[in-house]
């Protein structure tokens, strides 16, 4: 029996009504950035853009417009996590699992539900930062003392904190003076150069795959405000986040 709660349908009798509550490809970026960034905004997001109510009914029934909406948002999710850098075997496994557990008798209140928890493991399977390659090397290098490799490894898995040489000399059992000048005689460049190289790069890296930019990436990678992170792009990039992604929209295009 499809499900005519007034709460989830409308009454639509032209097709200018059903035009109307069509979603825009803005809404499909937008869940998409969320995904891609690990965002918790992406569930209830999400949510909004799944009910036809919103997004638009793709059929005069509103329970197999729910249905279509369903299948529709489990292959745009799949998509969203492979463009997030989600191995492809890992992510269709999901959407198989998912998919074979869908029935089309569920009300929407069980559709509904199907697909939070679809989002929710799809949020929390996507890859961490995307780190540069460079930097992950470093960690590594048998050029290095142990406590110099140690310190690097924990900023490159910790990229999204507010990193300092006292915060990390904490983690690893050093005098912050000593981490300061050891750093620096052996890596070439003071520890507050690096962390400002690590996180400009790995913001590089995450325009770079996602093909936007968000004003939350400052927040992100541990920057105290958006304006300092813009002013430490270009400093280091000789460009701002919007103009280096504006490049690269540029590069593909020619």
């Amino acid at each position: 029996m499809p499900y005519t709660n007034n709460i989830y349908c409308t009454n639509l009798s032209t097709e200018d009504d059903f035009r109307k509550l069509n979603h825009t490809r803005k809404d499909e970026l937008k869940l998409r950035e969320y995904i891609i960034n690990r965002d918790s905004e992406a569930i209830p997001y999400g949510l909004k853009c799944f009910n036809p109510a919103y997004s638009g009914f793709m059929n005069k029934n509103p329970h197999l417009s729910w249905i279509y909406r369903a299948i529709g948002s489990i292959t745009l999710l799949t998509r969203y996590a492979i463009d997030g850098g989600m191995p492809e075997a890992r992510a269709y496994a999901i959407s198989d699992a998912f998919l074979q557990t869908f029935n089309l008798n569920m009300s929407v209140e069980e559709m509904t539900e199907w697909y939070r928890q679809a989002l929710t493991m799809f949020v929390s399977l996507m890859p961490a930062l995307s780190v540069p390659a460079q930097f992950s090397t470093l960690a590594h290098s048998d050029l290095y003392s142990p406590i110099i490799s140690q310190s690097i490894n924990y900023c490159i898995n910790n990229a999204n904190l507010p990193l300092s040489v006292k915060s990390v000399s904490l983690v690893v059992h050093a005098n912050p003076n000593y981490l300061s000048s050891l750093f620096h005689k052996e890596v070439g460049i003071t520890f507050g150069d690096f962390i400002k190289k690590l996180k400009i790069e790995t913001a590089k890296e995450m325009i770079k795959r996602t093909k936007s930019y968000d004003s939350q990436l400052s927040y992100k990678l541990g920057f105290c405000n958006q304006s300092y992170f813009i002013k430490t792009f270009k400093e280091e990039c000789g460009l701002t986040p919007m103009q280096f992604l504006k490049s690269i929209k540029s590069d593909e295009l020619n």
